[in-house]
């Protein structure tokens, strides 16, 4: 985990300095210190860690799920659901202010695994980019039989933007038309398929007047590849998957997965030219945050 040392190393970043302050009880919100303009906000307990997005036009661009769920389709871990209904464990603001924010969090589901995350935010003023950086473990508690899904997630209601794109492992840009899909709730796209290296997924062209579109872009990982998902339906998500969701395996207890990726957030775009030029800005403070953690 990252400490707050690296974070004032990163103070002299670009951009403006943020605020990340309590709003209330179980609600932070992260704000541009000068006008405070909000980008963000989190409650770690309710919302068991999501964070809502907002556009530069201030509307609700989606939700990140900035932590890993578990699932397992058709041969469900209990009561039918996902791994929604997280318990928070542990909540703490690292940096409340400076050019880059943060916190890291810790959410329990049932006796089955802990999911945590160290999670920070900046913002480039030039683009009006906000970017998240979040590193998340998951670590399993006891044997689990047949799961296929561990995922981080940019959720949105249905119908809220047309266009997914995903960099896939042969350097191919995939594209989806989501506002011709979802005829029936979770309908899934892109299962089986894989991201390049340095590949990403996006969503983009909003319907709702949001006025934002989001890439997730995965970095380092536990092993093997990172698979795209559209989950399409009643909801608009795009998903980066650390297991092949097309097959089923048993988890054992003691067993441990990682992520660390990129959210990027910023005016809405009618194609995906935009990602790897914010990609590449983005890199450039977390080459500084890298050499900080040697």
């Amino acid at each position: 985990m990252i400490t707050v040392l690296l974070f004032t190393l990163l103070a002299a970043s670009d951009g403006p300095p943020l605020n990340l302050v309590a709003a209330g009880t179980d609600d932070y919100r992260v704000v541009i210190a000068g006008d405070k303009k909000e980008l963000a906000a989190i409650r770690p307990d309710v919302w068991q860690g999501n964070v809502n997005i907002l556009s530069p036009t201030g509307r609700l661009a989606g939700v990140n799920w900035p932590h890993f769920l578990m699932g397992s389709e058709g041969h469900w871990l209990t009561d039918r659901v996902e791994s929604e209904g997280q318990q928070l464990v542990e909540f703490q603001v690292l940096v409340p202010s400076g050019r880059v924010v943060g916190y890291r969090g810790a959410w329990k589901f049932r006796d089955y695994f802990v999911s945590r995350e160290t999670h920070r935010i900046w913002y480039d003023p030039e683009s009006q980019m906000q970017v998240h950086f979040a590193q998340t473990e998951l670590d399993v508690l006891k044997d689990l039989p047949e799961v296929n899904a561990v995922w981080v997630e940019f959720m949105t209601q249905e119908n809220s933007y047309s266009t997914a794109a995903a960099k896939m492992k042969d350097g191919s840009v995939a594209t989806l038309d989501v506002s011709k899909t979802g005829l029936l709730a979770n309908m899934h796209y892109w299962d089986g398929q894989e991201l390049a290296c340095g590949g990403w997924i996006a969503i983009y062209g909003t319907r709702q007047g949001q006025g934002g579109c989001v890439a997730l872009a995965p970095l380092e990982r536990t092993s093997g590849p990172i698979h795209p998902r559209v989950n399409n339906g009643h909801v608009d998500n795009i998903e980066l998957h650390v297991l092949d969701a097309r097959k089923r395996q048993p988890l054992q207890a003691g067993q441990r997965f990682s992520l660390e990726y990129l959210l990027l957030a910023g005016p809405d775009r009618s194609d995906t030219n935009w990602i790897e030029p914010a990609l590449a800005k983005a890199a450039v403070t977390l080459e500084t945050l890298r050499k900080s953690e040697k």
